[in-house]
């Protein structure tokens, strides 16, 4: 009987027994049920299959943040696998990941001025909330100077 509910292929379990971050198993696991649901092999994938397994890895769509972390993991996985010769080759930008825009100095500068009076998760609260609130100024073209309560 095995962990899974499906074999898992000798390649996957020698990377799972190479990496100790949280969550690849899982996400190795959604990744070749994904493969088996699409009927492709693992030499076969490519850059846009990503996305494919991204839109819904367990037939049903997942959150922004949920799809950042398997990205993350797939690219990982990928890459160790392109590096053996088992899956590949990717030029660099099919395995781009999400890249978050830099926040302005002025808030950057904010966030070390709170760290020595706050909690951790405090400042990760503010960082998360202003990078937000700057996209959104962003996506209607508006400064910070701009901005008014309305």
């Amino acid at each position: 009987m095995t962990k899974h509910r499906i074999e898992l292929p000798t390649c996957a379990k020698a990377y799972l027994r190479t990496t100790t971050r949280y969550g690849a198993e899982r996400v190795v696991l959604l990744f070749h049920r994904w493969l088996l649901r699409v009927e492709r092999a693992i030499s076969a994938v490519t850059g846009s299959d990503l996305a494919g397994f991204l839109a819904s890895p367990a037939g049903r769509p997942i959150r922004q943040l949920t799809r950042n972390g398997y990205r993350y993991e797939v690219r990982l996985y990928l890459r160790w696998l392109e590096a053996r010769g088992l899956a590949g080759p990717f030029e660099a930008q099919e395995l781009d990941g999400y890249r978050r825009q830099p926040l302005p100095a002025e808030v950057r500068r904010f966030l070390l001025f709170l760290a020595p009076t706050h909690r951790r998760a405090t400042v990760q609260h503010y960082r998360f909330t202003l990078r937000r609130f700057h996209h959104w100024l962003g996506e209607r073209g508006l400064s910070i100077e701009r901005a008014d309560r309305p």
